[in-house]
């Protein structure tokens, strides 16, 4: 595993990605070893959403940060679980690296996707660069904020926006968000709503976590295989509250009770969940396939693995991003106390 906190080179994986440049561009003379490593912009043919690096506007400064595709494509439906891990940092426990988890010859393999601080009043910033004390200040990709003040609700803004940037050049969307945290942080496009609270459980006698989620709907696209999300952008898209139709819901998998254990119990797939913590939870996506019968299949599942480690593996319709915010939430909102 990469150490935690020491690296301070930008991640390979991370790239930044400015207005409608069309090419990789890499200096052709480094003058600083500090200058070196901030403009470190590898020529490897990364997959990102419609924009690339270009100098000219670095200098400019009208540089903006995107989220790179492999964080925001969403899981092929065909393609089963996507493993992943989140690994609170040991001198630092605001900190979370998250990695993609991979078998290699028959050992597990970890690839490096984000970085994310718990900001001092509360919400987390994510980038894509390792290593580094505050991640956000040197290149923030996407934000997770409450909606109000001590909410239960979050939101997940991009600092891009699909929509805007890629169709119409623009970038000012974020000024019409109607959350003006968010208008001060330059959030704009919404990814995803997240809403916490508990239920009490009369056979365990206590109150169990209950997360729901509303995720932009996607569509196929039948020769590319592609798909095409929803936009929640504040300046003209649709927004999750606008249509039921742009929307996918997901809800918690209610832990059932054991008699034999006296204890509720949840059965997690692939045992990658080996740890009881009141942060374990599955989600569901509910689909109704006939008018009187609904069947659900799972999406998500986050839980403890060992000490500072957590399993977090998902499927369609989520991309990593979502995932990830949907596990940092647990850190926001720890409860009606």
């Amino acid at each position: 595993m990469p150490p935690m906190g020491q690296s301070k080179e930008r991640s390979p994986f991370a790239t930044i990605l400015f207005g409608n440049a069309q090419q990789v561009a890499k200096p052709e003379k480094e003058t600083t070893q500090d200058h070196s490593r901030h403009l470190d912009l590898v020529e490897t043919q990364l997959p990102v959403p419609g924009h690339v690096a270009d100098l000219d506007k670095l200098e400019s400064g009208t540089a903006r940060e995107y989220i790179a595709e492999k964080l925001l494509r969403p899981v092929n439906f065909a393609s089963g679980w996507k493993r992943c891990r989140l690994v609170k940092d040991k001198d630092d426990d605001r900190m979370f690296q998250f990695f993609l988890e991979t078998q290699l010859n028959g050992e597990s393999v970890l690839e490096f996707l984000a970085v994310a601080s718990k900001q001092p009043s509360g919400y987390f910033e994510i980038s894509q660069y390792m290593g580094g004390s505050g991640p956000a200040t040197s290149g923030a990709c996407a934000v997770l904020l409450p909606s109000h003040q001590n909410s239960r609700s979050h939101k997940l803004y991009s600092l891009g926006c699909e929509r805007c940037d890629s169709g119409m050049s623009k970038f000012t969307c974020g000024a019409h968000s109607s959350c003006s945290h968010a208008r001060s942080l330059n959030g704009r496009q919404v990814l995803l709503d997240i809403s916490h609270k508990t239920i009490f459980n009369s056979d365990a006698g206590c109150e169990i976590r209950d997360v729901k989620c509303k995720v932009p709907k996607l569509t196929k696209n039948k020769l590319t295989k592609s798909y095409t999300r929803d936009v929640w952008c504040p300046r003209g898209g649709t927004t999750c509250q606008d249509s039921k139709t742009s929307t996918i819901n997901l809800e918690t998998a209610i832990p059932e009770w054991n008699d034999d254990m006296q204890s509720l119990v949840q059965t997690f797939e692939g045992n990658r969940i080996k740890r009881s913590s009141s942060k374990n939870i599955m989600l569901l996506e509910k689909a109704q396939l006939e008018a009187t019968t609904n069947k659900t299949r799972q999406v998500l599942q986050f839980g403890k693995s060992s000490s500072g480690c957590f399993a977090l593996d998902f499927k369609y319709p989520l991309c990593p991003i979502q995932a990830l915010a949907i596990a940092l939430s647990h850190w926001m909102w720890l409860g009606s106390k």
